[in-house]
Parts: structure tokens; C-alpha cells; sequence
């Protein structure tokens, strides 16, 4: 994948062991490699290492599904205009079968698609809520509670919080790629 960034990426042949290592780790890991953010952050690996596991847990150790993950990905990634995020993540939901290009197009504008259990159109309600001010008021965080439980609204919760910082990191790194993703 072609990818261009305003922040340079680490320099493989000028890696400290301890970045070799992170990078070795991450690409061991359910990732399969070392991209955008997590390329980028190579340059402290201590902040990587921690951040990847965080990662790694809230992809693949969530108690939330998987559609509601990408879904929760994508509003994150248009609230920080990650158009790296944005473009690998809604990829990686039209391959997994996860969202239709017409649930992809209404996420792009900040719409719930109709194609969502009322499960996952609650979370995202709760989603573009806290995205949009901060704020949740009492009726919708119960809303929330009810469908997902405590522990999985904090994992909600850490989902997004994660997403901003790979959200944040891609856009004032500027990142841009090709559209083999």
C-alpha cells in the first residue's frame, strides 16, 4: 500500500531495538503488519507498544460486535476526519460483509443507516452524541446501559477515546494512500 504522510514514518535501517521490537510484536499480532497511526508512532515505542494492546483488545477482545466496532470506527474517523481511518476501516467493513455501500454513504454524512439492529442504532445514536458535544443526557446513557451493559459501554467508551488518537495522528499526519487497502 502507497502511503504518504507529512510526519516521516520511522526509518527501518535507523530503529532502535526497541522500536524493532514493537514493530515486530504488532506484526505478530492479529494486525498482520505496522500501518498508518501505528507506523507513525514507532517513533516513541513505549506509547506504541501500549497503544496497539489497547487497540488489540477493543478489535478483537470486545464484547462488542463487530459491526457495531467498525460503525463506532467510522464516526470516529469522520469526527477527526481520519481519511485514512475512514477509507481502511470502511474497506474493511464492505469486505467482512459488515456495511452496505448505502450504510457506508449515510456514516459518511453522520446518518444512522436503516440497515442496523436497533441494538447497534442505539449505540450509534449514543455514538454521534458524544462525538457531537460531549454531553449524553441521563435517558440516553440508560438507553445504552440497557443494551450493551456497563462494561460494554466502557468498552464503547475506549473505542472512541482509541479512535481519536489514530484519528487525530492520520489527520495532522495527513495521511493518504492508495485504494488497495
Amino acid at each position: 500500500m502507497a502511503i504518504s504522510s507529512r510526519i516521516a514514518f520511522p526509518d527501518e535501517g535507523a530503529m532502535s531495538e526497541d522500536q524493532l521490537r514493537v514493530r515486530d510484536e504488532i506484526a505478530r499480532g492479529p494486525r498482520g503488519g505496522v500501518r498508518g497511526p501505528l507506523r507513525l508512532l514507532l517513533h516513541t515505542p513505549q506509547i506504541a507498544q501500549r497503544v496497539q494492546a489497547l487497540g488489540e483488545v477493543l478489535r478483537w477482545g470486545t464484547t462488542l460486535s463487530k459491526t457495531t466496532v467498525e460503525v463506532t470506527i467510522l464516526l470516529t474517523a469522520r469526527e477527526t476526519r481520519a481519511d485514512y481511518v475512514w477509507h481502511f476501516h470502511s474497506a474493511l467493513a464492505a469486505r467482512e460483509d459488515l456495511l452496505s455501500s448505502a450504510a457506508l454513504e449515510d456514516l459518511s454524512h453522520g446518518r444512522i443507516p436503516d440497515e442496523l439492529s436497533e441494538n447497534e442504532r442505539v449505540i450509534a445514536s449514543f455514538v454521534l452524541a458524544l462525538l457531537a458535544d460531549d454531553h449524553i443526557g441521563d435517558a440516553q446513557l440508560a438507553g445504552v446501559v440497557e443494551h450493551i451493559g456497563e462494561a460494554g459501554l466502557i468498552e464503547l467508551l475506549c473505542l472512541v477515546g482509541y479512535y481519536h488518537i489514530g484519528g487525530y495522528i492520520a489527520a495532522v499526519a495527513g495521511l493518504r494512500h492508495s485504494n488497495d487497502v
